[in-house]
């Protein structure tokens, strides 16, 4: 059986902090980013794969547009 963690992405700078920890124990990190905030204002996507490159392999980043 497969273990994933999903995080909702906002820019924040803890990111890494829970890639490393739970690095050995989950086999992908689903990386959802959404065009909005939780007050359904537009902000710029902040994920960028090349921050993380050791961690590639494990992610799935998926880019959402609210309508």
């Amino acid at each position: 059986m497969k273990k994933y963690d999903l995080i909702l992405y906002n820019g924040e700078e803890i990111l890494e902090l829970r890639l490393n920890l739970l690095y050995k124990y989950v086999d992908y990190f689903v990386i959802v980013e959404f065009d909005r905030t939780f007050q359904n204002k537009k902000k710029p996507y902040y994920f960028d794969i090349k921050k993380f490159k050791k961690f590639k392999k494990k992610i799935i980043y998926k880019k959402k547009t609210l309508p």
